[in-house]
This record gives structure tokens, sequence and C-alpha cells, in this order.
């Protein structure tokens, strides 16, 4: 079984219990530390547990307890399951405000928002992109890249992107240029 199929099966079988707890699972990463496998569990508020965290008085996202919780339940099914082959290193977390994207469809919810992109193979001599998103529709998106003078609309498929991530900006941040971004209105696309 390969890593693209392990992560999948894995996603598959915290589901349920995630789904218990008002949980989604966000993302898996496996990747290579030393010796062992690194293991990484993103998870997400559910839509409607968020709507219901909205409230005053309640935690507004995933918390410590969430990830300790996630964390003691994915050891156990890890090894009754038998899906890591080896030694590993498991963490759980949130995406966090710098969210990396798993799947074209997370994108549709940060319309309007700046992202980074990096490319499997470079286009045009170049692999890094960063810009704000623009439209999503299916398994393709696209962006304003270059923010200020040379910005320039870039389309991409997922298929060929190796990273995608939320840049995250406070309010009234500028960025590298000294501009500071006001994003207008996006087009979301089913």
């Amino acid at each position: 079984m390969d890593i693209q199929e392990r992560a999948r099966l894995i996603e598959k079988l915290l589901t349920p219990f995630l789904a218990a707890e008002g949980l989604i699972p966000w993302g898996i990463d496996l990747s290579s530390a030393g010796h062992r496998e690194l293991l990484r569990i993103f998870i997400d508020l559910s839509p409607e547990a968020r709507a219901v965290s909205d409230q005053p008085g309640r935690e507004a996202g995933v918390t410590v307890d969430h990830c300790a919780a996630v964390s003691r339940h994915a050891g156990y099914l890890l090894e009754v399951e038998d899906v890591m082959p080896g030694p590993y290193q498991l963490e759980v977390s949130s995406p966090g405000i710098e969210r990396r994207f798993f799947s074209p469809g997370q994108l549709a919810g940060y319309a309007g928002r700046e992202i980074a992109v990096t490319l499997a193979v470079p286009r045009q001599g170049r692999r890094k992109f960063r810009g704000v998103l623009t439209g999503v529709s299916g398994e393709s998106f696209t962006m304003m890249a270059d923010p200020g003078p040379k910005q320039t609309a870039v389309d991409f498929v997922w298929s060929e992107v190796k990273k995608a991530r939320l840049v995250h900006r406070f309010p009234g941040e500028t960025d590298d240029h000294g501009t500071e971004h006001s994003h207008g209105p996006a087009e979301v696309t089913s």
C-alpha cells in the first residue's frame, strides 16, 4: 500500500470518531522522519460544530483537548488496524491560521484571501506563486498572482500543485512591497 492509499485509509478510519466529536479531517500528511515515518493528522471543527461555537461564551476552534482525544484514538486505531508498517511519530493539530490545503474543495471557502502555491513542476521556470484566490471551479482555481503593479491572473489545475496554503494577514498588515491588500469580490463556482 503506497503513502496516498494509507493516508486515505487513515482518514476513512478516523472519520466516524471525528464526526462524533464534532470534527472533520482536514488532511493527512505522511512523510519520512529519519528511521521512522511522521504521521500528521490535521483536524478542524465541522460546520455544525463551528455554528455552535460561534455563540458567545463558546470556544471557536480546535482545542488541545480535541487534539489529545484524537491522538489517543488514532494511536489505538492504528495499532489495531496495523496501518503503519513500522515505527512512526504521530502529531495531531488544527490546520492553523496559515492552513495547508489538501484538496481543491477546501479552497472554495477562502476565495478573496491570499494564498501561496508551490507547483510540482515549474511553469515558465517558476514553481512558487503568491496572490489572491479569485475563483474555484471543480479541480481548477484562479489567483491574481504577484499583488501590485505586475499582478496577473493565473489558472491552476489541482494536479499541478505540490503544496498550497493560506497566507494570513492581520488587519492593516502590508505585504513585502508595503501595499495593503484589499481583497475584492471573488467568484466560486461548482
